[in-house]
């Protein structure tokens, strides 16, 4: 059994896609342990025996045939997050400016940066490490640009978020 952070995308943040966190927590807990939430937006830690995509391919058909909602969903382990956040290129940035974009499946590059008034952006391995000079919600360095340039589906969180769910 592994421990790993489940990252739903696009749940709670605006206004489509507005959900319990424990109608979503009890849909877990049928088929993964110790399944504990962080806040509101679709973050989760459980424990489970089936691999990153199998997990991420059952919830997202669970949240789909429980809530009709088509929501992608990114699944790390414990250990995998952990090294997410401890190979931050940014480190002298602040960690109000700090976002991990996390992605599902392989990406179409491997490597890669991006730069737009004064936000910088470095893909390594399956995360995007975002210095945000501003509010995220004015960033075009966002999911959205991200999951087009890619391929993939992301998902956002911030420095604080991942840290939290790390201590889960």
């Amino acid at each position: 059994m592994v421990e790993c952070a489940v990252f739903l995308r696009g749940i709670n943040v605006g206004r489509t896609k507005r959900v319990k966190v424990s109608e979503i927590t009890q849909i877990l807990e049928r088929h993964f342990g110790n399944v504990r939430p962080y806040g509101r937006s679709g973050n989760f830690v459980l424990i489970s025996e089936l691999g990153n995509g199998r997990i991420a391919g059952m919830i997202e058909d669970e949240l789909e045939k429980n809530l009709a909602l088509k929501i992608p969903c990114v699944v790390l382990t414990k250990d995998e997050l952990s090294a997410v956040f401890d190979n931050n290129p940014f480190r002298d940035a602040s960690v109000e400016q700090l976002y991990f974009i996390l992605t599902s499946g392989t990406a179409s590059k491997r490597t890669g940066e991006w730069e737009n008034n004064g936000d910088a952006a470095k893909l390594l391995g399956g995360c995007i490490y975002l210095n945000c000079k501003g509010p995220y919600h004015e960033t075009k360095l966002s999911n959205n640009f991200f999951e087009k340039e890619l391929g993939v589906v992301c998902t956002a969180r911030n420095w604080n978020t991942v840290s939290k769910i790390l201590n889960l």
